[in-house]
């Protein structure tokens, strides 16, 4: 329950049962996976000499532009470079699904139940994999543009390339946003919780309290 009404099914799912135990050890799984992932593509990138750095790339919309990018790594002959970091996207794409989808449940179990933040972190189980989702769909259209060039250079694959910009937009813009505000929200949440119950005037425990008759020491 939030502010006395019941939670939307999808949601509710999560909050009627209790946390699988496979979740605190897929989480670190999903961690390593993110960070290992981010490593073989970047060496990847980096020995295909792509003419504009990685990030750069995914923003060009202009078909023509990528042409001309994947036509030079052919010809320095590191396109299967290029490609091979593609391919290797996919480990980080599936370390980023395990962890966006993962941390927002470990958050909700950590908030009271029925609280407005709790309610917050579920909603973003749905929504922060649409990130790693976007992502792979963009490295399935970049397969297809680079299938288009490599089978006639004369070709400019400008709609595919401009469908690729804008899903690199929605995923940066769903992705680390959405991340960093919901840890950032839910650490000062924790923090502030650990020190109303924490400091004075928090209620005594069993071994605090003197017998009856007996005065408080202070």
């Amino acid at each position: 329950m939030t502010g006395g009404r019941p939670l939307p099914a999808a949601l509710a799912v999560f909050e009627r049962r209790p946390a699988p135990h496979w979740i605190p050890v897929l989480l670190p799984i999903g961690l390593v996976l993110l960070f290992v992932g981010q490593l073989l593509v970047a060496n990847s990138f980096a020995l295909a000499r792509h003419p504009v750095s990685s990030f750069a790339a995914q923003f060009t919309f202009d078909g023509a532009t990528v042409r001309d990018h994947y036509l030079t790594m052919q010809a320095q002959g590191t396109l299967d470079a290029f490609i091979t970091s593609r391919r290797l996207d996919y480990v980080f794409i599936l370390g980023l699904a395990l962890t966006t989808t993962l941390a927002p449940i470990i958050y909700a179990r950590l908030q009271p139940p029925g609280s407005r933040l709790r309610a917050l972190d579920l909603i973003c189980v749905w929504i922060m994999p649409l990130s790693p989702l976007l992502d792979a769909i963009e490295n399935v259209l970049e397969f297809a543009m680079l299938n288009t060039v490599l089978s006639d250079p004369n070709a400019v694959p400008h709609t595919l390339t401009v469908t690729q910009s804008w899903l690199s937009v929605a995923k940066y813009a769903t992705g680390p946003p959405i991340g960093l505000g919901l840890l950032t929200v839910n650490v000062i949440a924790l923090t502030l919780t650990a020190i109303r119950t924490g400091g004075p005037g928090a209620p005594a425990t069993p071994a605090d309290t003197p017998p009856p008759g007996e005065p408080v020491r202070r």
